[in-house]
């Protein structure tokens, strides 16, 4: 039942953007949900590049992007993504793991940051 939403979404989004819904199943392209509720393409070179940005080398980030690009699936919500991201680097690379799970909690206080610079002065 919840395929055959999704596959109705996304003949409808195909509708709108002129573009087939059988060519954009060809593609294999799997769209993820966002924090704010959006559905965007999945795109690995961004999981790559947040990974680096937290200190992972080239070698693990691939290796986490290829695991979870195994494992994806439609409508997958890019917390689920996170989550999955930083348990498999937390077996590869704790150090690096712990700098992006600092980054998601940083990202949570928002952006003003003002509860934690209430708290704090």
């Amino acid at each position: 039942m919840r395929r055959r939403r999704n596959n109705r979404l996304e003949k409808r989004l195909c509708a709108l953007a002129s573009t087939s819904y059988n060519t954009l199943m060809a593609t294999n392209q799997i769209y993820i949900t966002k924090f704010n509720g959006e559905r965007e393409i999945f795109e690995p070179e961004k999981l790559k590049k947040s990974l680096a940005r937290a200190g992972a080398s080239s070698h693990y980030a691939n290796q986490v992007v290829s695991h979870i690009e195994s494992e994806l699936q439609d409508g997958m919500s890019t917390s689920v993504i996170y989550d999955h991201a930083f348990k498999l680097l937390h077996k590869l690379e704790r150090p690096v793991a712990l700098r992006y799970s600092l980054r998601k909690a940083i990202s949570e206080l928002g952006p003003s940051g003002f509860p934690f610079e209430k708290s704090f002065s």
